[in-house]
């Protein structure tokens, strides 16, 4: 670093985008935390000031910020006297340093742009000459395997997610990740992965990969972070199919309100359900519910939960009785009063089913079943 031989001054700077220390030769030599540090700063909303390190009187921090987001800090190891001089040095370089990063950001979301442009005209396009241009733009063998993944975070309030936050994530999964990282597409609050896999036994192992970048993210930014993963398709004309499942995993992982990863193989039957309108969802709910609601006014309290434990208890009348806490007789007796309320027969296959589709998509959204 050309500042350390200027100023003879020991110093190394944390980059706060990849969490990674320069010079690395100073790493090992120094018990500086990249997180730690960035909390430490972020508590105290120091910009553009000089911090003695608290934690550790040894250093001085030199933040690096721009619109009070800090990029990265300049940390001097106070080992010897620093000459006042040698502060203004530090403090004109801590600037500059803020300048090429928001230069090199601005660079990466450039780039971002572009390639997710070309990508979004890859996913959409029905043209094989099209598909085959766009990737060789991305620089895709349009003969090799490929499998999506989409990441998104969920913030309190649904509020903005700092760009920072979002690199941190792109530079871990290329590190994780390393040559099956195929490329990369940031859009907004989500990071779009596209992976290349050789055969579907590595899928389990991409999984797993993924699954521990989750765990580091979440556990690095205190943010709830779902991921939807695709199938694994060959030729890149396939690749929409697998962005396409992709999402809908991840519209399944966000509507149950869980993080982690989602494969779109592994929601089985709620494909069905993803992607249904919430009024078509909510009319159908309301023909089985509704009926049996009304009839609560006439002081059939039970008739609802009846009907929904019946059905969790695989149709079994002597389960269903036990789980309600009620005789077997009476439970037979609610059931004719559902059948009348609601105009059909349990024994109908065809109506039963209606039933079971009804307590699964209850279930599946609360919020609308309601």
């Amino acid at each position: 670093m050309r500042l350390r031989k200027i100023t003879g001054v020991p110093l190394l700077f944390v980059d706060f985008s990849n969490d990674m220390i320069y010079p690395t030769s100073l790493k090992k030599l120094t018990p500086i935390n990249s997180v730690e540090l960035f909390e430490y700063l972020t508590s105290l909303k120091a910009y553009d000031q000089l911090i003695r390190y608290e934690d550790n009187p040894q250093y001085d921090l030199y933040p690096v910020c721009s619109d009070e987001v800090f990029l990265g800090c300049l940390v001097v190891l106070r080992k010897t006297s620093v000459s006042s001089f040698d502060e203004m040095l530090i403090e004109i370089c801590s600037k500059i340093i803020a300048l090429e990063l928001v230069k090199r950001v601005s660079l990466i979301e450039l780039s971002d742009r572009k390639n997710y442009q070309i990508f979004n005209e890859l996913i959409t396009s029905n043209d094989p000459v099209m598909i085959a241009d766009k990737c060789k733009e991305l620089l895709l063998d349009i003969s090799k395997n490929y499998i999506c993944a989409i990441f998104s975070f969920v913030s309190e309030h649904n509020g903005v997610i700092d760009e920072t936050i979002l690199r941190r994530l792109v530079f871990k999964l290329k590190e994780e990740l390393g040559e099956k990282c195929q490329n990369i597409f940031c859009n907004k609050q989500e990071v779009i992965l596209l992976m290349v896999a050789k055969e579907s036994k590595q899928i389990k192992m991409l999984k797993r990969e993924i699954e521990k970048v989750v765990e580091q993210t979440m556990e690095r930014e205190n943010l709830l972070l779902s991921v939807g993963m695709g199938s694994l398709y060959s030729r890149g004309e396939n690749i929409a199919q697998s962005y396409r499942e992709a999402r809908k995993a991840l519209s399944y992982q966000l509507l149950k309100g869980k993080p982690g990863v989602m494969e779109y193989g592994a929601i089985g039957v709620d494909q069905l359900f993803i992607n249904l309108p919430y009024e078509d969802i909510a009319f159908f709910l309301k023909s089985v519910f509704y009926p049996l609601r009304q009839s609560a006014k006439n002081r059939d309290y039970y008739l609802e939960d009846t009907l929904i434990t019946y059905i969790h208890s695989n149709c079994s009348p002597v389960q269903a009785a036990a789980n309600l806490h009620i005789h077997v007789n009476t439970l037979h007796q609610r059931l004719k009063n559902i059948e009348k309320h609601l105009d059909l027969s349990l024994h109908n296959p065809e109506d039963l089913l209606k039933i079971k589709i009804a307590c699964h998509l209850k279930s599946m959204y609360p919020e609308i079943a309601e």
